[in-house]
């Protein structure tokens, strides 16, 4: 984060006992620190926090750095005598003797420790002000570490890698290597997340995909320009041709940074690494080369290329091609309930209700496959008896809901709208009653 976690105003943790839990902190000095104190401060919390985790690791500096803005800790495994499954952050605060604390999701913690002295400050300050230093914590699930320290290490190169691949359907975030279907992350309502297949969480298989040289990663890098010397020896690193006409370079330098996501920008903008690339070393490459001269083809072409490979060189066929039926058929789903709400009567509470209902009672997907259990029942219309304890009273006995899917993953239409004309009455009616009940009993909740 950069040290700026502490920076602002902040609650007072619930279980911090030596403040009103109502209050306001102040926000805290965490200025950026001198090589020197980094190091010393890295190696003290490496010491302290080994006794809480069997793993402690800080992901590799990014090179040529003069100063930081806090420190990150990778952390696996809590020792066996201190913890069956986590460290409560109270006991990690008060070894590491820090004065605030807070959460950030579910394995994220930040910290503000006094500093030793109140040398250190790498040229920023307040005179007179207390000086504390930001530790970030990052808690791995087991057999994560490995990826953790490769992803999260040499600054800003994995989001720069990140964001070169993008245009390819690629992605590497900190769970793994993803490909990403491009029908499904086009389709409005679905996106990126719903696109991604994830290929592998093993650093050697993902470098040797990416064509990224794994030897000279585990040496080390001496400067900036060697991080970028090697991202752009990726064998899916492309640049593509541009206008040659001054001018049109301008503009067409204007729409990339549109294109930019918000992230991006802000990134850009606060992390130098990342603007270095960006506005200096991006721009100076030659365009249509790579180590695979990916840059002669289209980019639809590289991201299908990239697409096919994938899915060979991981065996995810089979599943990709489960996605894409499902995909289909939700797209399809989606459009038939549109036709029943466009063939009901527009009378406003009437047809909500009768929609909600319907959708109840009637399941016309299959199991998604990136979602779906092993072993779980693949029955899938909402049968009676299937309903929550709470919807009971509103179950229709005589209501028959057959499976309207064929065998070739199509739903039956005609059979499908008979059957709606027929019960969308009875639906509604049941509906009402069940919304009806709920205000009554939020009413009687409230005079109490």
């Amino acid at each position: 984060m950069g040290g700026k976690v502490f920076t602002h105003p902040g609650r007072v943790p619930k279980k911090n006992k030596n403040h009103d839990e109502a209050s306001e902190l102040a926000g805290l000095h965490t200025p950026r620190m001198d090589p020197a104190t980094y190091f010393r401060l890295r190696a003290h919390l490496l010491d302290v926090l080994t006794a809480h985790y069997t793993q402690v690791v800080v992901p590799r500096e990014a090179p040529e750095k003069t100063s930081y803005g806090d420190v990150d800790v990778l952390v696996e495994s809590p020792v066996a005598a201190v913890a069956r499954g986590s460290v409560a952050i109270e006991d990690l605060a008060k070894s590491m003797g820090a004065m605030r604390w807070v959460k950030r999701g579910s394995r994220s913690m930040s910290f503000a420790i006094p500093a030793d002295d109140d040398t250190g400050a790498a040229g920023e300050g307040e005179e007179g002000a207390a000086v504390y230093r930001q530790v970030d914590v990052y808690v791995c699930r087991t057999g994560e570490m490995e990826w953790a320290r490769m992803f999260k290490g040499d600054g800003m190169a994995w989001n720069i890698i990140g964001l070169m691949l993008r245009p390819v359907g690629i992605t590497v975030n900190d769970v793994g290597l993803f490909v990403r279907v491009r029908e499904i992350e086009m389709e409005p309502g679905w996106g990126r997340d719903k696109a991604m297949i994830w290929l592998t969480g093993d650093s050697v298989e993902m470098m040797e995909f990416l064509g990224l040289d794994r030897m000279r990663w585990e040496m080390g890098f001496e400067t900036v320009r060697e991080v970028f010397d090697w991202i752009a020896g990726m064998r899916w690193f492309v640049v593509f041709e541009q206008g040659d006409d001054d001018e049109e370079k301008k503009e067409e330098e204007k729409k990339k940074k549109k294109k930019l996501k918000a992230k991006d920008r802000r990134r850009v903008e606060q992390r130098e690494m990342y603007r270095c690339w960006m506005e200096d070393y991006l721009p100076s490459c030659s365009p249509n080369t790579s180590i695979e001269k990916n840059g002669a083809e289209k980019g639809s072409e590289v991201r299908e290329r990239a697409l096919q490979e994938a899915l060979d060189r991981f065996k995810k066929r089979e599943e990709y091609e489960a996605r894409l039926k499902h995909w289909k058929m939700a797209v399809a789903v989606n459009k038939l309930w549109r036709r029943v709400a466009d063939s009901l009567p527009d009378d406003g509470e009437r047809k909500g209700l009768t929609m909600r209902g319907l959708k109840k009672r009637i399941n016309l997907l299959p199991p998604d496959p990136q979602t779906e259990d092993a072993g779980e029942d693949d029955e899938q219309n909402v049968k009676s008896s299937e309903l929550r304890e709470s919807q009971q009273p509103y179950i229709i006995p005589e209501l028959v809901i057959p499976d309207f899917r064929t065998g070739e993953g199509t739903i039956d239409e005609e059979d499908f709208f008979d059957w709606v004309s027929l019960n969308c009455e009875q639906v509604y009616h049941a509906e009402k009653r069940r919304v009806e009940d709920e205000i009554k009993k939020v009413a009687k909740l409230k005079q109490r």
